[in-house]
């Protein structure tokens, strides 16, 4: 028989409850009534993604992620920027790697060297994540929650840290209306 052990309830303002998660009408802004709790969806008509309430971050985001790529192979100094698709040097103030609006939920790190450094997330030319890293070998965050304005976004070894040698990052976001 299908949809044995569902329990749906439909409650008011046209939400539907299946097992304790509230699934909200389409809308062009994020459900506010009743308060969303983790596991909550709705369908976003403005950016036309299906989203969900990320409790952890106390925000919504969307279901599908973004995925950018960049480093280097060779040395970046301490205050120098990685580089993007074909070796292209980002920068500050105009080039970087496009993204929309979203939150950064996952940053990692594989570097070839030993040393305290720390890569730091540029959003147009501002620092909204950093990542520590020491070791040789792969560093990773997935408690990012860097909000992103969209335009650009840049990698750079902080000043103050050690040179940072044959470098991948990849840095995951989730879409925000």
């Amino acid at each position: 028989m299908s949809g044995a052990g569902k329990i749906i309830v439909i409650a008011s303002g046209g939400r539907q409850v299946t097992a304790g998660v509230q699934l909200y009408p389409p809308s062009a802004a994020n459900p506010v009534t009743p308060a969303p709790v983790a596991g909550d969806l709705y369908y976003n008509t403005t950016i036309h993604e299906l989203m969900f309430y990320d409790a952890g971050r106390g925000k919504w985001l969307a279901n599908d992620t973004e995925t950018i790529y960049a480093g280097r192979n060779g040395n970046t100094l301490d205050g120098n920027f990685f580089r993007g698709i074909d070796g292209l040097l980002l920068n500050a103030a105009n080039v970087g790697i496009p993204v929309l609006k979203g939150t950064l939920v996952s940053l990692a790190l594989s570097r070839g060297n030993a040393g305290a450094a720390v890569l730091e997330v540029l959003n147009n030319g501002t620092v909204v994540a950093t990542l520590a890293n020491s070791v040789a070998g792969a560093t990773r965050s997935d408690t990012m929650n860097a909000n992103v304005s969209g335009g650009l976004i840049s990698f750079r070894n902080q000043v103050g840290g050690s040179t940072m040698t044959d470098v991948q990052i990849i840095a995951i976001f989730k879409k925000r209306p």
